[in-house]
């Protein structure tokens, strides 16, 4: 039976199989498998191999190799793969505050540490270049055993809490979800955005599709996801732009088409709402800097040559 009103994603319970103050996983296959979901578990992300849209909270953006995410207790989240994606491959850690006892991110030199820790709340994103630092030593801490295996996170951590370049990924006035309800509903939504965006998406025509009045859609995807479905599908198209604008030598015109919009002042009033700046000029900040980026997500470090047998292994 469909209850009306505010859906949220789904609570996930992580057990260890074997004693452990974390989790490690590996992730691997087709498609990220997870649904939308939320757990009270502190996370760290690291995208070995795959692109799409993520979908943290009140943010949606775009993702790709070497994406690196904290992402804080009970933060709603979810990375769905673009069409055409043939491989998606991920380390996921999962971790307590008090995995080292209630008292110990107190000591005065975990000072960023803990402030790290209060911001992940928001969710943190890292760059490029420190996710491709970061990814390695996640796999190494996969391998090590005993007190080794706890001293490599802990180095993990103290590495991120001391960048000055992270950004937080959700608005300051996003609230996360503090009961269960129906995620199915909520995961559905997002993917059937995900496959529809570049089309004529109705936010009516939506809310047919999942058996609810318009009035109670609007509503509960408010609630569920802290923004308008307006919004949500902007983004989403915008995030799929600025790929386009980065990876293809389309012209603007071109891409504000492929992405959704139905006319060019539109896409520019849009996009330059959320990047302040223009298409074109977004293009030449990232060419004017293009020898950097490439040096930061270029995977020429022989990372992906690393042979792994299992497509989900958890430690």
């Amino acid at each position: 039976m469909q209850r009306s009103g505010v859906l949220r994603p789904a609570f996930q319970k992580l057990v260890a199989e074997h004693p452990a103050s974390f989790l490690w996983y590996h992730v691997q296959g087709a498609k990220f498998p997870a649904p939308y979901h939320y757990h009270p578990e502190i996370e760290l992300t690291y995208v070995a191999e795959s692109r799409g849209q993520r979908f943290v909270g009140d943010s949606i953006e775009h993702f790709e190799t070497h994406d690196l995410l904290l992402l804080g207790p009970n933060l709603p989240h979810v990375w769905l793969n673009e069409a055409g994606c043939r491989k998606a491959e991920a380390f996921v850690i999962h971790f307590d505050t008090a995995f080292l006892g209630e008292r110990f991110l107190c000591a005065p030199e975990l000072t960023d540490l803990r402030k790290m820790i209060h911001r992940s709340s928001r969710g943190i994103a890292f760059s490029p270049a420190i996710g491709k630092l970061i990814g390695p030593k996640m796999l190494d801490v996969s391998r090590r055993k005993g007190a080794a295996r706890l001293l490599g996170l802990l180095e993990i951590l103290a590495t991120l809490s001391e960048n000055r370049t992270s950004r937080l990924v959700c608005g300051s006035s996003y609230e996360k979800p503090l009961s269960r309800e129906d995620e199915r509903r909520i995961d559905a939504v997002y993917r059937h955005l995900n496959a529809h965006f570049r089309e004529t998406v109705l936010e009516p025509d939506v809310a047919k599709i999942f058996g609810m009045s318009a009035g109670a859609f609007s509503r509960f995807f408010h609630a569920a996801t802290g923004r308008t479905f307006i919004k949500a599908l902007g983004d989403l198209r915008i995030s799929h732009a600025c790929q386009k604008l980065r990876d293809t030598d389309k012209t603007v015109a071109e891409i504000c088409f492929d992405s959704g919009f139905e006319n060019l002042s539109n896409f520019n009033r849009q996009f330059r709402a959320r990047k302040e700046m223009a298409p074109n000029e977004f293009r030449e900040r990232l060419l004017a800097n293009e020898e950097q980026l490439r040096s930061a997500i270029s995977p020429s470090s022989g990372f992906f040559d690393w042979n792994f047998s299992a497509k989900y292994r958890r430690m």
